[in-house]
């Protein structure tokens, strides 16, 4: 089960149905990697099963504009298979990128699909050398071909190189390149530039010995780098993902070791110009406590939002962040949200814009689902809300208090009690599928006969005191 800390005032829109919660999966441990909104205002997924397939595969889902699924597809062979990110083609069909050891010439090699728009495989082609070739971004050019990155272990100069492949409509190789320095590169991020060309990200451990460094390339249409940066302190550098801004210059996220926190990892968010210099940056770092940057897109204030980790609470496991910021990367009046994990894994890997302003969120879950492991789809409406977890207001960072419910199995009443009741307070009761199902205003006694059996969540929110508890409980 969640629980969510808003740094936001509560809105009369909390209860709207604009936002929601799923898990996907099966037995075994399934992972969520990449999302986009469809033309349909339904969402596809990409990521890696172990529930249904070879040992491991590309795992595919479609759902509706709130969530639920439509269809699921295993793709790939009787080996690993593994699906990294995705994008919607002309065709209403999808690409998606990852790497794969049951085609191929070498152990791994980069893996590139196009399905039509029931997921069911048109063409896939593998690229690669003889040892390992990992594929994680893809972008579509404007040719109707696509620009895949990686790292290989069978080309370059090093131990790893970054590892480019242009295609074109069909998959078939136009060019690729490689780029490194000696020890080891790797790119997760390519964008299709405004000028044809493309904009690649990753880290580079060439020029600091074994630590990692941000390193980041402009190429032109041929591939060809027109410039290349690389910085970064002590420790991990590494950028996971990047945009083109409204401007001609870049927006990167990433993460980044800190000597003065004692040894914990901050995210960070880079803003740079056309040429690629920083104008500025944000960072999110604090003692004793864990931040990533995963991932970044545009938000509808003309600013940023990224997704990372946080794992701030020894109670509480690990943690989605989820951060919005102006286009200076200041705040908006502390719009800064944490879902929280009882003491699970929840891990963000990817976040876009809606076409409603809010934002979808798709991961990792070991708190929901059927298996080990689930993928997660986190809808957020624009007000940064999401389902059946609790609010603090501006500021507001304490432990939620508990409350007490009894009984439990509960038949046709169910009591609340504790110090979250004291004032002015309402009680909201969610399916396990994270449908508002009751709302209470400042009565401890809920009426359930109406309810099917089953299992329930609860939010208590006391308006007066600006906290909230949560828990569950069961109806016979």
């Amino acid at each position: 089960m969640y629980r969510i800390l808003f740094f936001v005032c509560l809105s009369s829109s909390f209860f709207a149905q604009d936002n929601f919660l799923k898990a996907f999966g099966g037995a075994n441990n399934d992972f969520g990697r990449g999302v986009v909104q469809t033309f349909d205002k339904g969402y596809a997924i990409i990521g890696i099963t172990s529930s249904f397939g070879g040992v491991t595969d590309a795992y595919l889902i479609k759902t509706d504009s709130v969530g639920t699924m439509q269809w699921q597809k295993n793709i790939g062979g009787f080996n690993v298979d593994v699906g990294n990110e995705i994008i919607q083609t002309p065709d209403s069909g999808f690409a998606f990128v990852g790497h794969t050891s049951s085609i191929g010439n070498g152990a791994y090699d980069f893996y590139l699909v196009k399905t039509d728009k029931n997921g069911n495989t048109q063409w896939s082609r593998a690229y690669g050398g003889s040892s390992w070739d990992f594929g994680y971004s893809l972008a579509a050019t404007s040719d109707g071909g696509y620009a895949l990155v990686g790292k290989t272990y069978s080309f370059g100069n090093g131990n790893a190189d970054i590892y480019f492949v242009k295609t074109d409509a069909n998959g078939d190789t136009l060019f690729t390149k490689f780029f490194g320095k000696g020890n080891e590169e790797q790119a997760n991020s390519v964008v299709a530039t405004s000028d044809g060309g493309y904009f690649i990200s990753g880290f580079s451990k060439s020029f600091s010995g074994s630590t990692s460094q941000f390193y980041y390339l402009k190429l032109d249409a041929n591939g060809n780098d027109l410039w290349k940066k690389n910085w970064g302190g002590s420790g991990e550098n590494i950028i996971s993902q990047a945009l083109q801004t409204p401007d001609g210059g870049y927006a990167m996220i990433g993460t980044y070791s800190n000597p003065l926190t004692n040894g914990k990892k901050g995210s960070m968010l880079i803003k740079l110009n056309a040429s690629g210099d920083t104008l500025w940056t944000r960072s999110e770092v604090k003692v004793n406590e864990t931040f990533t940057g995963n991932s970044v897109c545009l938000n509808a204030k003309g600013g940023y939002t990224w997704v990372g980790i946080a794992d701030f609470d020894p109670y509480f496991g690990i943690d989605v962040n989820l951060h919005e910021v102006d286009g200076n990367g200041d705040d908006f009046s502390g719009t800064t949200s944490v879902i929280k994990g009882e003491n699970d894994t929840d891990i963000p890997y990817a976040v876009k814009l809606t076409s409603d302003s809010g934002y979808i969120v798709v991961g990792e879950t070991n708190s929901e689902g059927a298996g080990g492991y689930d993928v997660f789809l986190l809808k957020f409406n624009k007000q940064l809300q999401a389902p059946a977890y609790s609010l603090l207001s501006v500021g507001e960072q304490n432990k939620v208090e508990a409350v007490l419910v009894y009984p439990s199995p509960a038949t046709s009443i169910i009591n609340f009690s504790g110090k979250d009741l004291i004032g002015t307070y309402s009680i909201a009761i969610y399916s396990v599928l994270g449908e508002l199902v009751s709302v209470t205003d400042n009565k401890p006694t809920v009426e359930l006969s109406s309810l099917p059996a089953g299992l329930y969540n609860f939010q208590v929110f006391n308006s007066t005191k600006g906290t909230s508890s949560f828990g569950k409980f069961i109806k016979e």
